[in-house]
C-alpha cells in the first residue's frame, strides 16, 4: 500500500468523524478506524524520518510519542488486570 500524505489522512479522519455522528459507526468500529488512522500516520512519519526530516523535527515529536505510548502501556496492563 502507498504512503498516505497528510491530507488524506486528515480527510479519512473527517470521514470517520461523519460517520460516527451519523450513527454509521459503533464505538468499537470507531476504535477500529481509528487505530488504523494511527499505523497510517505511524507509517508516514516513519517514511519521513528515513527521508528527509531534521533531527530538531524529530526531537520535537519525541515528547508526545512517549507521552502517548506511556499512557497506552498503562492503559493495557489496567485491562490485563
Amino acid at each position: 500500500m502507498a504512503k498516505r500524505r497528510a491530507a488524506d489522512i486528515e480527510n479519512a479522519l473527517r470521514e470517520i468523524l461523519q460517520r460516527r455522528a451519523n450513527g454509521q459507526l459503533s464505538a468499537i468500529e470507531l476504535y477500529r478506524e481509528l487505530l488504523g488512522l494511527l499505523q497510517d500516520i505511524t507509517e508516514a512519519l516513519m517514511a519521513e524520518a528515513e527521508d528527509d526530516m531534521s533531527d530538531e523535527a524529530i526531537r520535537e515529536q519525541l515528547p508526545l510519542i512517549l507521552t502517548v505510548l506511556r499512557e497506552q502501556i498503562e492503559n493495557l496492563k489496567d485491562r490485563e488486570g
